[in-house]
């Protein structure tokens, strides 16, 4: 039996920093 990771969920106290990190490490306008 094989398992799969479909979501991360990640609690913060700077989601917006967070995301502006992900969208350049990702190449996400």
């Amino acid at each position: 039996m094989t398992s799969q990771v479909r979501h991360i969920t990640i609690d913060c106290s700077d989601a917006y920093g967070l995301g502006t990190f992900w969208a350049q490490v990702l190449g996400a306008p």
